[in-house]
């Protein structure tokens, strides 16, 4: 009765994932103890926005963003995965895993310029990745024990998971170069603690993590 108002809050923005995998198998026989498979997907993931709150903030502002169907920041329109598997005898295996993905959409800009660039109109690097896993079981008594060695990232690939907006890559950027790399910071490279404008912009975050080795043991009784 005190004419309160409330705001029902709706997520009315469109969002649509849609695709197709193929599968190719082939098992492993004790004629040929080899095993491996190939899966192919291509998908198409695209919305109006990629905020989930974009309806809810644009009914409070009273102004609503241009309606434009772009793809969402986790769209990968193809993705190739393969793994090979050998058993060269009963207890001992070993098997390698590789995936080959288009990159992420980013949406770029353009230093110092007036254009406007539509939301996720590019694309980030390709993905690629190799993993390997080899396995060696055998018994004692009534336990069973099996040692394994995974490597992950096997090729040591800098896989670039971020990039600058203006060139699309991870290695590079000239964005704001012009302004921040003063004649008066170069003339102090080389002192203790100083680094060049290139070095403050090595972002090691930006790439996927280096190759991993894992050793272990495993006991089953």
């Amino acid at each position: 009765g005190d004419n309160r108002s409330y705001r029902i809050r709706r997520n009315q923005d469109y969002g649509n994932i849609r695709g197709i995998t193929l599968s190719i198998s082939k098992r492993s026989t004790a004629a040929l103890p080899i095993a491996v498979k190939i899966d192919y997907t291509f998908q198409v993931a695209e919305g109006n926005d990629n905020n989930s709150s974009a309806f809810f903030y644009n009914s409070l502002s009273g102004q609503e963003n241009e309606k434009l169907v772009i793809p969402l920041d986790w769209d990968q329109t193809h993705n190739l995965y393969g793994s090979f598997t050998v058993h060269p005898t009963e207890n001992f295996s070993v098997s390698m895993i590789g995936k080959l993905s288009t990159g992420y959409p980013y949406t770029p800009i353009i230093a110092n310029s007036n254009y406007d660039a539509k939301p996720n109109s590019a694309r980030k690097p390709t993905l690629t990745t190799v993993d390997l896993l080899a396995t060696y079981g055998f018994s004692i008594g009534p336990i069973r024990y099996q040692v394994f060695a995974k490597v992950y990232n096997l090729f040591d690939t800098l896989n670039e998971r971020f990039v600058f907006d203006d060139t699309g890559r991870a290695t590079y950027t000239y964005y704001s170069r012009s302004t921040q790399e003063t004649e008066t910071f170069k003339s102090h490279y080389g002192e203790p603690g100083v680094h060049t404008w290139d070095e403050y912009n090595t972002r090691p975050n930006y790439y996927s993590p280096p190759r991993e080795f894992r050793l272990g043991l495993s006991v089953e009784f």
